[in-house]
């Protein structure tokens, strides 16, 4: 059941840098779980597609939540069903959101200052804080009548 996967117009990955290995699923599931291998692997060797752009491969590199093996392809499980059909299209749906959450670029973060408000409100507060502060050292004085 491999297939390629098109994301875009633009850009499709071919069957032949995609490999899926079923594998026995872990968790509860009684007699089905121990004698089928329902668990499916997806291998996607994303660096070699041609097609996938270099800052959409930089992106996947870079982040921290995705999977690579020791040859870094990335790699995608699926154990949600209890058919292996049913798991290769979610494999194949996660990689598709995984490319398609990479194509969109981050938002660059514009520096701002304090607002007006902001300053009032903490210089206010510096004089307060040392206004109590300055209570504390004044001496008392009693009378002696």
């Amino acid at each position: 059941m491999k297939h390629s996967l098109v994301i875009s117009d633009a850009i499709t990955i071919d069957s032949s840098y995609i490999e899926i290995v079923a594998v026995r699923s872990s968790g509860p599931g009684g007699q089905n779980v121990n004698k089928t291998s329902t668990k499916i692997q997806l291998k996607c060797d994303f660096e070699q597609c041609p097609t996938i752009p270099e800052t959409t491969k930089e992106v996947i590199r870079n982040r921290k939540s995705l999977r690579f093996d020791k040859d870094g392809k990335l790699t995608i499980t699926s154990q949600e069903f209890r058919t292996q059909n049913a798991n290769i299209e979610r494999a194949y749906e996660k990689l598709k959101d995984i490319i398609v959450k990479s194509l969109i670029p981050k938002k660059v973060r514009k520096k701002t200052l304090p607002g007006f408000g902001a300053t009032e409100e903490r210089i206010q507060h510096k004089k307060k804080h040392s206004e109590v502060k300055r209570r504390r050292s004044e001496k008392i004085q009693l009378s002696d009548e």
